[in-house]
């Protein structure tokens, strides 16, 4: 699979969901987040760091996610970023 391109969201094997925002990459973070939100979490909703998509590739396969699922994605990245 290609790289998603930015303000999509895919679902992973486990059912998370990883948003790429390329808004909140730096030098040192890549542009893709999950939000840690299957069921395989303790305590789900507590988005993890920055990461490339070499890391997040070994995730897959991926899902695209519907189009409210991804606004409210990319939206929660943006706001715990300060960018909103």
């Amino acid at each position: 699979m290609q790289e998603p391109a930015d303000g999509t969201a895919w679902v992973d094997k486990h059912g998370d969901t990883w948003v790429r925002v390329d808004e909140v990459a730096s030098e040192w973070n890549g542009p893709w987040r999950c939000l840690c939100d299957g069921p395989g979490w303790d305590r789900p909703g507590h988005p993890g760091g920055c990461r490339d998509w070499d890391f997040v590739s070994d995730y897959g396969p991926f899902v695209q996610a519907d189009p409210q699922r991804t606004a409210a994605a990319v939206d929660r990245i943006l706001r715990l970023e300060g960018a909103r």
